[in-house]
């Protein structure tokens, strides 16, 4: 878990590094599976999740704000009981947790069918980059 330290000043400084970071940095560290905690460099409470979400509304992750629902968003702005937030926040957890099993068996059964059938090494690039692991050959 890579600690990251936000100051007052918004500024994001990365401790293993020993530096300060940009949001685009941090962004491109998560993308590369790199576990990060975000913390309040002077309460030392957690911003992780505040924190990703300023990385999607950066210029260069914008985009992927496009995939999520209107009705999510919707959804989410209207739940005001703390509850029903807590219900929100697991039924989304095990919705993701089924993605992630779901994609990693396609893509245990397609590298299993290019063992099986060597001459068929394309096929998993008919499936990317929704396919790939990070760190997966191309």
């Amino acid at each position: 878990m890579r600690l990251i330290k936000r100051y007052a000043n918004r500024r994001l400084y990365d401790t293993e590094r020993s530096r300060y970071i940009t949001l685009d940095e941090l962004a491109d560290d998560v993308a590369q599976g790199i576990e990060v905690q975000v913390v309040d460099a002077q309460t030392g409470g957690d911003l992780t999740r505040r924190t990703l979400v300023q990385c999607l509304l950066t210029d260069a992750h914008v985009q992927k704000v496009e995939v999520i629902p209107t009705e999510f968003l919707r959804t989410l702005i209207q739940l005001r009981d703390h509850s029903m937030l807590k219900l929100f926040e697991h039924y989304v957890s095990m919705t993701l947790n089924s993605f992630g099993a779901a994609r990693e068996a396609m893509r245990q059964n397609i590298q299993m069918l290019e063992k099986m059938a060597p001459g068929a090494s394309g096929l998993m690039s008919m499936f990317a980059p929704w396919m790939k692991k990070e760190g997966d050959e191309p």
